[in-house]
């Protein structure tokens, strides 16, 4: 915004500090329905329960993270600017509240580690996960 005005940045943050501005980070709210969240909670006790290792059983520890590939990682576009006179509760909540839908596009990075080495990275294409079958048939065998 400095830029379009031809104004310094520090310039800008100067005269927003003078005139009592001040900056609040958006709060985020996931957004899930009841069902899913029961759902969920179910299915971690049955996990819970059912689950009795061996001593044939191989352990295989593997983790995937997700690259957000829009700009709602980006810090800066997470705020928004009052003044002082201002309560950011009497803010109407479209403002100081952004919803974040469940599925964004993002990039899925995955790895797995076992006694017998590691695999490779798996670069999950768009729009997809890592399945039961990419699991087993694909990617353990790579370890």
């Amino acid at each position: 915004m400095a830029r379009k005005f031809d104004f310094s940045q520090s310039y800008v943050r100067k005269i927003i500090k003078e005139n009592g501005v001040i900056y609040h980070k958006c709060k985020r709210v996931p957004d899930s329905k009841p069902e899913q969240e029961l759902r969920a909670k179910s299915r971690c006790l049955k996990l819970r329960r059912d689950f009795s290792p061996s001593s044939t059983t191989h352990i295989v520890m593997d983790d995937e993270s997700y690259f957000g590939l829009n700009d709602d990682n980006i810090n800066v576009n997470k705020g928004y600017y009052i003044s002082e006179s201002l309560s950011a509760k009497s803010l109407n909540p479209r403002i100081s509240y952004t919803r974040k839908s469940k599925y964004q596009p993002k990039l899925l990075i995955w790895l797995a580690i076992s006694k017998e080495g590691i695999s490779e990275p798996y670069f999950c294409p768009r729009n997809l996960s890592v399945t039961g079958e990419i699991y087993r048939n694909q990617r353990i065998k790579s370890i």
